[in-house]
């Protein structure tokens, strides 16, 4: 196993360089959704490395090796350090965000006002969309108050078209990778790159057909979000402040 995460990580590492670059400095040029659409070249490259050549490729010398005589050794190799260690992070992670994912959903399922996968929380502080297959839209009880009419329809077309570009599936194979690429720190500046694209391409399709009023009224809206937030699980698709990609 750790022969096999180690030879992930030149290719891993070479597209994740390279996202992240464009999502740095050329996404307002190639576009925000353009841009988003091109980070399926990170699981596209771990895939291309797993082909069934590599897969099935056995080593000359795997068995070659005897045991003669004498009592099997007790000590642990590097190898079954390393293993360990990336277990227990792995296993760490997994929990971690297994039991944020059951807090949230507990916030969903006790949320007093809810209809049309639309529910209500004290759980949040910030419009937020949880879920991976049957995703609903988190509010924060003081949503009403917080915001205009307005506001609160473009805060909403924000989630939902989160869901119609299926982000939350998408988000699912990202936290994926984070989880079995953990101690590459590429991985997790990848997924912060990720997450920023995700929202501006959101954003852009939100705003094409938008007037300038409301591309004022939801900017400002974004604004609020940044005051009031905390910073979510990766798993959440969240309304923060960012830059506004709306050029493609």
């Amino acid at each position: 196993m750790i022969e096999w995460l180690v030879q992930q990580q030149g290719p891993l590492c070479l597209a994740l360089l390279l996202m992240i670059g464009l999502e740095h400095f050329f996404t307002p040029r190639l576009g925000a959704r353009f841009t988003y659409g091109l980070w399926l070249l990170v699981p596209f490259t771990v895939l291309l490395n797993n082909l069934p050549r590599q897969i099935i490729a056995v080593p000359s010398n795997s068995f070659n090796r005897y045991v003669v005589g004498g009592s099997p050794s007790t000590e642990l190799t590097e190898s079954q350090v390393l293993l360990m260690i990336w277990a227990a992070g792995t296993i760490v992670l997994s929990l971690f965000f297994v039991l944020q994912y059951w807090q949230f959903k507990r916030a969903v399922e006790d949320g007093g006002d809810s209809h049309a996968g639309v529910c209500y929380s004290e759980r949040t502080t910030t419009p937020v969309l949880f879920g991976f297959f049957a995703p609903k839209i988190l509010l924060p009880d003081n949503f009403k108050a917080l915001f205009c009419p307005q506001q609160q329809q473009l805060i909403l077309e924000h989630e939902q078209t989160h869901i119609r570009q299926q982000d939350p599936l998408w988000n699912a194979l990202a936290l994926f990778i984070v989880v079995t690429f953990w101690f590459n720190p590429l991985v997790w500046l990848g997924m912060r790159s990720f997450r920023i694209n995700q929202e501006l391409a959101c954003d852009s399709r939100v705003l094409s057909a938008k007037t300038e009023t409301q591309k004022f009224l939801y900017a400002k809206a974004l604004l609020q979000c940044a005051e009031h937030t905390s910073q979510p699980p990766l798993f959440t698709l969240h309304l923060e402040k960012k830059a506004l990609c709306s050029n493609d």
